[in-house]
């Protein structure tokens, strides 16, 4: 199974902004790869989505409900690309929406760096599984903000995994034909699927905080 792209979002430590670099072929999903979830968890997700479901979602809650419920103030990361056909007019959509999305809450408020407890970060990642098909992953993870600036030494990444609080994982078959053109894939072909798949995590994200 190869990852052909991968979108990282950026979160930015003591002014430094760190992305996901591109890489022609990976053959993991990023959501294993940052160990969020387990091989076992994966595989039960891809088996869910090989019914014939289409879609499907695996949500683990790192923390208990009453604990999640006291982080009241998210800073959303911006989304970068990493070897993902995106232009910037459709990176900077893509934020937008999820923008707007959090801005809906009347629990958790949208909140600057200086201010957080948490900080949203998400990857995107499409598998060609042969060629007739693929599996698109939106990864939705929730961080504490002051755990991740504890664990900075230890890399952005590795400090948000380590410090995340909450996570959704959304996997659904692609046909590769219905997105890809000359055999490279489309954003365009995606993009609604792709904010979709974000407004419905960006519903789970709201009903667990």
């Amino acid at each position: 199974m190869r990852i052909f792209f991968a979108v990282m979002c950026v979160i930015v430590l003591q002014g430094l902004a760190y992305a996901q670099p591109a890489t022609d072929e990976y053959d993991y999903f990023m959501s294993e790869e940052l160990h969020l979830l387990s091989s076992a968890d994966g595989a039960e997700l891809m088996s869910q989505v090989n019914m014939g479901v289409n879609s499907a979602a695996k949500i683990q809650a790192l923390l208990p409900a009453q604990q999640l419920a006291e982080y009241r103030r998210i800073f959303n990361s911006g989304v970068a690309m990493a070897g993902f056909p995106m232009t910037e007019t459709q990176q900077l959509t893509l934020n937008a929406s999820i923008n707007e999305a959090l801005a809906g809450s009347t629990r958790v408020s949208l909140a600057e760096l200086s201010d957080a407890q948490t900080v949203m970060y998400s990857a995107i990642s499409v598998n060609k599984l042969d060629e007739a098909s693929a599996v698109m992953e939106v990864l939705v993870g929730v961080a504490d903000w002051p755990a991740v600036r504890a664990r900075k030494e230890e890399g952005p990444v590795a400090a948000l995994a380590k410090s995340t609080v909450w996570v959704s994982v959304f996997r659904k078959k692609l046909v590769w034909d219905e997105v890809s053109l000359e055999g490279q894939l489309s954003y365009p072909k995606i993009e609604a699927d792709v904010l979709a798949a974000y407004r419905s995590q960006i519903d789970k994200v709201l009903l667990a905080f």
